[in-house]
C-alpha cells in the first residue's frame, strides 16, 4: 500500500486513524470525565482541543466537520438521549465553522492567538444549535436566544482555553515530524 494513497474519503489510512482518534476522544472526555462543575459550556475546552489538534495535524478541507461528524454519530450510539438530531447539528457547527474559517483565512492556524481565536468563534457557533434546543422544549423565543447566547459566551470562553491549550501540543507534533508544518498548500 502506498504512503499517500486516499483511504477514506480524501483522507490517508494516518490520516482516517487520526480523525477517529480525536473523536473517540471528544466523545470519551464527554462522557467520561462528567465533571459537574455547574459552569456553562466547560465541555468546550476538550471539544475544541481535539477539534483544533485535530484540524491541524491534518490539515484537509472538511476535517474538523469529519471529527465532529464522528463523535456526534458515536454520541448518539453510545448515549441515547443526550445527542438527537439537533445534538447533530449542535456538535455539526463548530466544526463547519473552523473548516470555512481555515479555508478563507488559512492563517488562523499559525499561531496561538489566532488558534485561540479560532476555538472560542467554532465553539460560539453553536448558538443556533442552542437557541432550537431550548426554543423546542417550549421556552419563549426571546429568553431561548438569551439563554443560548449566555451558554455560548461561556463555551467560547472555555473553548479560547482549549485552544491556547492545544497550539503547544500542535507545535511539538509540528516539530517532531508527526504534523505538516504549514497548512495553507492543503487547505486551499
Amino acid at each position: 500500500m502506498e504512503q499517500n494513497q486516499k483511504w477514506w474519503l480524501d483522507f490517508t489510512l494516518k490520516e482516517a486513524l487520526f480523525i477517529g482518534l480525536c473523536a473517540m476522544l471528544i466523545v470519551l472526555t464527554k462522557t467520561v470525565l462528567r465533571l459537574n462543575l455547574k459552569i456553562s459550556g466547560h465541555a468546550m475546552f476538550f471539544t475544541m482541543f481535539f477539534l483544533l489538534l485535530a484540524k491541524g495535524c491534518v490539515g484537509r478541507k472538511w476535517t474538523a466537520s469529519t471529527v465532529s461528524l464522528l463523535a456526534a454519530l458515536c454520541l448518539m450510539l453510545f448515549a441515547p438521549g443526550k445527542a438527537g438530531p439537533i445534538g447533530l447539528v449542535r456538535f455539526m457547527l463548530p466544526g463547519i465553522f473552523c473548516d470555512l474559517s481555515v479555508r478563507f483565512c488559512p492563517f488562523l492556524l499559525d499561531g496561538a492567538i489566532s488558534f485561540a481565536i479560532l476555538a472560542g468563534g467554532a465553539a460560539f457557533a453553536r448558538l443556533p444549535g442552542s437557541f432550537l434546543v431550548d426554543w423546542f422544549v417550549g421556552m419563549p423565543p426571546d429568553i431561548a436566544l438569551s439563554h443560548a447566547f449566555i451558554k455560548c459566551i461561556m463555551g467560547a470562553a472555555f473553548g479560547l482555553i482549549g485552544g491556547v491549550a492545544a497550539w503547544p501540543v500542535l507545535k511539538r507534533l509540528r516539530t517532531a515530524g508527526l504534523a505538516p508544518q504549514s497548512l495553507r498548500a492543503q487547505t486551499s
